[in-house]
């Protein structure tokens, strides 16, 4: 955006990018999602009661 010289130029980079950063965001969304799907059909939800809680403490210590 800041190799524009124009101000019209600079805007449209900045759609562009906002533009791509949604898609981006959105598809690895979509596949996080799916992804979740498919590992808890293979490993089932006894993993999801053990995995949870680790994952929220990890988080914790972490963050300090």
């Amino acid at each position: 955006m800041t190799k524009a010289h124009e101000p019209k130029r600079a805007v449209a980079f900045g759609a562009m990018f906002v533009a791509g950063m949604i898609v981006a965001h959105a598809l690895l969304g979509l596949i996080a999602g799916l992804g979740g799907a498919w590992v808890q059909k293979l490993i089932g939800r006894q993993w999801g009661l053990v995995l949870g809680p680790l994952l929220i403490l990890l988080g914790i210590v972490c963050a300090g």
